[in-house]
């Protein structure tokens, strides 16, 4: 979560198993700070951000992992990619994250709130790098 530009910003992403496919999701979600809601609203058409990522079952060796699909960058508000009759454990996936930021106001409010999640991880921790308004983030 972080803030930007009159609005409350939230990245999330997920992995594992939904159902019948296995696979994972990067949203973007925004909401004005006045709101009373918990709820944040999927970002609109004027505030899409550049995203991709590469999809691994990696099994026990997360050194070791074979990629499974890979989604290309666009700008989006949601990027997902799915692998049907798959059985996906989240601890044996390895999601390789890219996020592309408009300016680098945005990217500094972003990673601000990155590293404040940083905090929170422990049983699937994430790390990144930074390279001026672009991350790469692995889970």
């Amino acid at each position: 979560d972080f803030e930007y530009d009159g609005l409350l910003w939230r990245l999330q992403w997920w992995k594992g198993q939904y159902g019948i496919l296995e696979g994972a999701e990067l949203g973007v979600y925004t909401k004005d700070p006045n709101s009373t809601s918990d709820f944040y609203d999927c970002a609109d058409n004027d505030h899409l951000i550049e995203m991709r990522f590469d999809y691994y079952r990696t099994g026990n060796d997360f050194k070791n992992g074979n990629m499974l699909f890979y989604r290309a960058e666009e700008p989006h508000w949601w990027l997902t990619g799915f692998k049907f009759l798959h059985v996906g454990i989240p601890q044996f996936i390895d999601l390789d994250m890219t996020i592309e930021f408009p300016n680098r106001k945005m990217a500094n409010a972003f990673e601000k709130g990155l590293k404040e999640e940083q905090k929170k991880q422990i049983t699937d921790p994430i790390s990144y790098t930074r390279k001026g308004d672009t991350f790469n983030i692995k889970w």
